[in-house]
Protein backbone atom coordinates (compact mmCIF):
# COMPACT_ATOMS: atom_id res chain seq x y z
CA UNK A 1 0.00 0.00 0.00
CA UNK A 2 1.33 3.43 -0.95
CA UNK A 3 1.91 6.04 1.72
CA UNK A 4 -0.18 9.18 1.72
CA UNK A 5 1.46 11.95 -0.28
CA UNK A 6 1.99 15.35 1.32
CA UNK A 7 -0.86 16.75 -0.78
CA UNK A 8 -3.23 13.92 0.20
CA UNK A 9 -2.39 14.34 3.87
CA UNK A 10 -2.98 18.10 3.71
CA UNK A 11 -6.38 17.59 2.07
CA UNK A 12 -7.41 15.03 4.68
CA UNK A 13 -6.27 17.27 7.55
CA UNK A 14 -8.29 20.15 6.10
CA UNK A 15 -11.32 17.90 5.76
CA UNK A 16 -11.01 16.83 9.39
CA UNK A 17 -10.92 20.42 10.61
CA UNK A 18 -13.83 21.38 8.34
CA UNK A 19 -15.78 18.44 9.70
CA UNK A 20 -15.20 19.63 13.28
CA UNK A 21 -16.97 22.87 12.32
CA UNK A 22 -19.74 20.90 10.62
CA UNK A 23 -20.30 18.71 13.69
CA UNK A 24 -20.52 21.79 15.87
CA UNK A 25 -23.21 23.19 13.54
CA UNK A 26 -25.22 19.94 13.82
CA UNK A 27 -25.20 19.88 17.62
CA UNK A 28 -25.76 23.64 17.99
CA UNK A 29 -28.76 23.43 15.65
CA UNK A 30 -30.37 20.55 17.56
CA UNK A 31 -29.83 22.31 20.89
CA UNK A 32 -31.53 25.44 19.58
CA UNK A 33 -34.47 23.40 18.28
CA UNK A 34 -34.95 21.29 21.40
CA UNK A 35 -38.22 22.90 22.52
CA UNK A 36 -39.94 23.37 19.17
CA UNK A 37 -39.10 19.85 17.98
CA UNK A 38 -39.36 17.90 21.27
CA UNK A 39 -35.68 16.98 21.22
CA UNK A 40 -35.32 16.70 25.01
CA UNK A 41 -33.96 13.14 24.89
CA UNK A 42 -31.22 14.25 22.47
CA UNK A 43 -29.93 17.04 24.68
CA UNK A 44 -27.50 15.19 27.01
CA UNK A 45 -25.50 13.63 24.17
CA UNK A 46 -25.65 16.81 22.06
CA UNK A 47 -24.27 18.90 24.92
CA UNK A 48 -21.52 16.39 25.69
CA UNK A 49 -20.50 16.05 22.04
CA UNK A 50 -20.58 19.82 21.44
CA UNK A 51 -18.45 20.44 24.54
CA UNK A 52 -15.95 17.89 23.26
CA UNK A 53 -15.82 19.46 19.78
CA UNK A 54 -15.47 22.97 21.19
CA UNK A 55 -12.62 21.89 23.48
CA UNK A 56 -10.76 20.51 20.45
CA UNK A 57 -11.31 23.72 18.48
CA UNK A 58 -10.22 25.87 21.43
CA UNK A 59 -7.04 23.91 22.16
CA UNK A 60 -5.92 23.88 18.56
CA UNK A 61 -6.96 27.37 17.51
CA UNK A 62 -8.96 28.21 14.40
CA UNK A 63 -5.95 28.77 12.09
CA UNK A 64 -3.69 25.89 13.14
CA UNK A 65 -3.73 22.79 10.87
CA UNK A 66 -4.37 20.31 12.29
CA UNK A 67 -6.01 22.03 15.23
CA UNK A 68 -5.23 19.09 17.48
CA UNK A 69 -3.73 15.80 16.21
CA UNK A 70 -5.55 13.22 18.37
CA UNK A 71 -9.14 13.32 19.57
CA UNK A 72 -12.39 11.36 19.56
CA UNK A 73 -16.07 11.90 20.17
CA UNK A 74 -19.29 9.88 20.38
CA UNK A 75 -23.02 10.01 21.15
CA UNK A 76 -23.65 8.96 24.71
CA UNK A 77 -26.45 8.24 25.31
CA UNK A 78 -27.58 7.22 21.82
CA UNK A 79 -30.40 9.04 20.07
CA UNK A 80 -33.78 7.26 20.06
CA UNK A 81 -36.65 8.01 17.69
CA UNK A 82 -40.02 6.31 18.16
CA UNK A 83 -41.81 5.95 14.84
CA UNK A 84 -45.55 6.26 14.30
CA UNK A 85 -47.97 3.38 14.77
CA UNK A 86 -47.66 1.98 11.26
CA UNK A 87 -46.46 -1.42 12.45
CA UNK A 88 -43.21 -1.29 10.49
CA UNK A 89 -42.36 -4.78 11.67
CA UNK A 90 -45.70 -6.21 10.53
CA UNK A 91 -46.97 -6.84 14.05
CA UNK A 92 -48.56 -4.58 16.71
CA UNK A 93 -45.93 -3.07 18.94
CA UNK A 94 -43.40 -0.25 19.32
CA UNK A 95 -40.65 0.36 16.77
CA UNK A 96 -37.67 2.52 17.76
CA UNK A 97 -34.77 3.77 15.68
CA UNK A 98 -31.57 4.10 17.73
CA UNK A 99 -28.59 6.08 16.41
CA UNK A 100 -25.07 5.70 17.73
CA UNK A 101 -21.97 7.45 16.43
CA UNK A 102 -18.23 7.57 17.07
CA UNK A 103 -15.28 9.31 15.44
CA UNK A 104 -11.54 8.80 15.96
CA UNK A 105 -8.84 11.21 14.80
CA UNK A 106 -5.13 10.40 14.67
CA UNK A 107 -2.38 12.69 13.40
CA UNK A 108 -5.05 15.19 12.37
CA UNK A 109 -6.82 12.64 10.11
CA UNK A 110 -10.24 11.05 10.49
CA UNK A 111 -9.11 7.44 10.80
CA UNK A 112 -12.52 6.01 11.71
CA UNK A 113 -16.12 7.15 11.78
CA UNK A 114 -19.06 4.85 12.43
CA UNK A 115 -22.72 5.80 12.48
CA UNK A 116 -24.82 2.90 13.75
CA UNK A 117 -28.53 2.52 13.10
CA UNK A 118 -30.38 -0.06 15.20
CA UNK A 119 -34.08 -0.83 14.75
CA UNK A 120 -35.66 -2.32 17.84
CA UNK A 121 -39.16 -3.78 18.13
CA UNK A 122 -41.19 -4.44 21.28
CA UNK A 123 -44.23 -6.60 20.41
CA UNK A 124 -47.53 -6.35 22.25
CA UNK A 125 -47.89 -10.13 21.97
CA UNK A 126 -45.43 -13.01 21.70
CA UNK A 127 -43.69 -12.75 18.34
CA UNK A 128 -43.40 -15.91 16.26
CA UNK A 129 -41.49 -16.82 13.12
CA UNK A 130 -43.17 -20.00 11.97
CA UNK A 131 -43.66 -22.06 15.12
CA UNK A 132 -40.74 -20.47 16.95
CA UNK A 133 -41.27 -17.69 19.48
CA UNK A 134 -38.47 -15.20 18.85
CA UNK A 135 -39.57 -12.55 21.33
CA UNK A 136 -41.89 -12.53 24.33
CA UNK A 137 -44.48 -9.78 24.81
CA UNK A 138 -43.03 -6.94 26.85
CA UNK A 139 -39.47 -7.74 25.79
CA UNK A 140 -37.66 -6.43 22.72
CA UNK A 141 -35.85 -7.71 19.67
CA UNK A 142 -33.13 -6.10 17.55
CA UNK A 143 -34.75 -6.41 14.13
CA UNK A 144 -32.06 -4.61 12.09
CA UNK A 145 -28.64 -3.10 12.69
CA UNK A 146 -26.52 -1.18 10.18
CA UNK A 147 -23.04 0.30 10.44
CA UNK A 148 -22.27 3.20 8.09
CA UNK A 149 -18.49 3.06 8.43
CA UNK A 150 -15.52 5.02 7.19
CA UNK A 151 -12.01 3.78 8.01
CA UNK A 152 -8.97 5.34 6.40
CA UNK A 153 -7.04 2.59 4.63
CA UNK A 154 -3.68 3.58 6.02
CA UNK A 155 -4.97 3.00 9.56
CA UNK A 156 -6.77 -0.31 9.00
CA UNK A 157 -5.32 -3.30 10.83
CA UNK A 158 -4.23 -6.51 9.15
CA UNK A 159 -7.28 -8.43 10.39
CA UNK A 160 -9.34 -6.82 7.62
CA UNK A 161 -7.10 -8.04 4.82
CA UNK A 162 -6.91 -6.21 1.51
CA UNK A 163 -10.59 -6.21 0.58
CA UNK A 164 -12.19 -3.83 3.08
CA UNK A 165 -13.72 -0.79 1.34
CA UNK A 166 -12.66 2.42 3.01
CA UNK A 167 -16.30 3.55 3.12
CA UNK A 168 -18.81 0.74 3.54
CA UNK A 169 -22.14 -0.50 4.89
CA UNK A 170 -22.10 -3.38 7.34
CA UNK A 171 -25.23 -5.30 8.36
CA UNK A 172 -25.01 -6.56 11.93
CA UNK A 173 -21.96 -5.82 14.02
CA UNK A 174 -21.33 -5.76 17.74
CA UNK A 175 -24.23 -4.58 19.89
CA UNK A 176 -23.66 -2.47 22.98
CA UNK A 177 -26.21 -3.68 25.54
CA UNK A 178 -25.79 -0.58 27.69
CA UNK A 179 -27.33 1.49 24.88
CA UNK A 180 -30.40 -0.71 24.55
CA UNK A 181 -31.02 -2.30 27.93
CA UNK A 182 -30.84 -5.95 28.86
CA UNK A 183 -34.38 -6.96 27.83
CA UNK A 184 -33.56 -7.06 24.12
CA UNK A 185 -33.05 -10.27 22.21
CA UNK A 186 -30.38 -9.90 19.53
CA UNK A 187 -32.08 -11.21 16.40
CA UNK A 188 -28.86 -11.02 14.38
CA UNK A 189 -25.45 -12.69 14.63
CA UNK A 190 -23.27 -9.88 15.91
CA UNK A 191 -19.97 -11.69 15.23
CA UNK A 192 -20.68 -11.97 11.50
CA UNK A 193 -18.88 -8.94 10.04
CA UNK A 194 -18.97 -9.69 6.30
CA UNK A 195 -19.76 -8.53 3.74
CA UNK A 196 -18.70 -4.91 3.93
CA UNK A 197 -20.63 -3.30 1.09
CA UNK A 198 -18.86 -0.41 -0.73
CA UNK A 199 -20.87 2.82 -0.61
CA UNK A 200 -20.42 6.60 -0.43
CA UNK A 201 -19.38 8.04 2.95
CA UNK A 202 -22.28 8.69 5.31
CA UNK A 203 -21.86 11.06 8.22
CA UNK A 204 -24.10 11.44 11.27
CA UNK A 205 -26.34 14.09 9.71
CA UNK A 206 -26.97 12.02 6.54
CA UNK A 207 -28.17 8.98 8.49
CA UNK A 208 -30.33 11.11 10.80
CA UNK A 209 -31.85 12.90 7.80
CA UNK A 210 -32.84 9.86 5.74
CA UNK A 211 -34.40 8.13 8.78
CA UNK A 212 -36.63 11.14 9.43
CA UNK A 213 -37.59 11.32 5.76
CA UNK A 214 -38.65 7.67 5.55
CA UNK A 215 -40.75 7.35 8.71
CA UNK A 216 -43.65 9.08 10.43
CA UNK A 217 -42.16 10.49 13.62
CA UNK A 218 -42.33 13.60 15.85
CA UNK A 219 -39.22 15.09 14.19
CA UNK A 220 -40.42 14.78 10.60
CA UNK A 221 -40.70 18.55 10.06
CA UNK A 222 -37.01 19.06 10.84
CA UNK A 223 -35.87 17.83 7.43
CA UNK A 224 -37.84 20.58 5.65
CA UNK A 225 -36.23 23.37 7.66
CA UNK A 226 -34.02 25.56 5.45
CA UNK A 227 -31.24 25.78 8.03
CA UNK A 228 -31.12 21.99 8.39
CA UNK A 229 -30.97 21.55 4.62
CA UNK A 230 -27.98 23.91 4.50
CA UNK A 231 -26.26 21.79 7.15
CA UNK A 232 -26.81 18.70 5.00
CA UNK A 233 -25.45 20.50 1.92
CA UNK A 234 -22.28 21.46 3.80
CA UNK A 235 -21.86 17.81 4.77
CA UNK A 236 -22.21 16.87 1.11
CA UNK A 237 -19.32 19.17 0.22
CA UNK A 238 -17.11 17.61 2.90
CA UNK A 239 -17.86 13.95 2.19
CA UNK A 240 -19.47 13.50 -1.23
CA UNK A 241 -17.99 16.01 -3.69
CA UNK A 242 -14.53 14.43 -3.78
CA UNK A 243 -15.93 10.90 -3.54
CA UNK A 244 -18.03 11.26 -6.69
CA UNK A 245 -15.32 13.22 -8.51
CA UNK A 246 -12.89 10.40 -7.74
CA UNK A 247 -15.39 7.77 -8.93
CA UNK A 248 -15.98 9.73 -12.14
CA UNK A 249 -12.24 9.97 -12.81
CA UNK A 250 -11.88 6.24 -12.31
CA UNK A 251 -14.77 5.29 -14.59
CA UNK A 252 -13.54 7.70 -17.28
CA UNK A 253 -10.34 5.68 -17.51
CA UNK A 254 -12.05 2.31 -17.06
CA UNK A 255 -10.36 0.65 -20.05
CA UNK A 256 -6.99 0.68 -18.26
CA UNK A 257 -8.28 0.22 -14.72
CA UNK A 258 -9.48 -2.77 -12.71
CA UNK A 259 -13.22 -3.15 -12.22
CA UNK A 260 -15.01 -0.46 -10.21
CA UNK A 261 -15.74 -2.64 -7.19
CA UNK A 262 -12.25 -4.12 -7.28
CA UNK A 263 -10.94 -0.57 -7.03
CA UNK A 264 -13.34 0.28 -4.18
CA UNK A 265 -12.20 -2.76 -2.22
CA UNK A 266 -8.48 -2.31 -2.82
CA UNK A 267 -7.30 0.77 -1.02
CA UNK A 268 -9.12 3.58 -2.82
CA UNK A 269 -8.75 6.72 -0.69
CA UNK A 270 -11.65 9.13 -1.19
CA UNK A 271 -10.09 12.57 -1.08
Amino acid sequence: MQELSAQQREMLVNRCDDYQDHLACIFEYLLRKQQTLSLETFIPSCKTALNRIESVRKKGGRSRRPRIPHWDCDLSPNWKIEVDERNLCGEPGKTTFIIGWIINVEEGLITRQSTVLTISFEPEEDLFIGDTCVCKAGKGIIARRFHFDYQLFHYQTDQYGDAMPESHLQYGGKIQSESLGNDFHHGILEKLELPRIPMPPYDLSFVFDFILRQTENPLRTLVEDAEWKNIIKEGQKIWLDNYYNKCNQFISGAEKNPTFYEWLCEKATYL
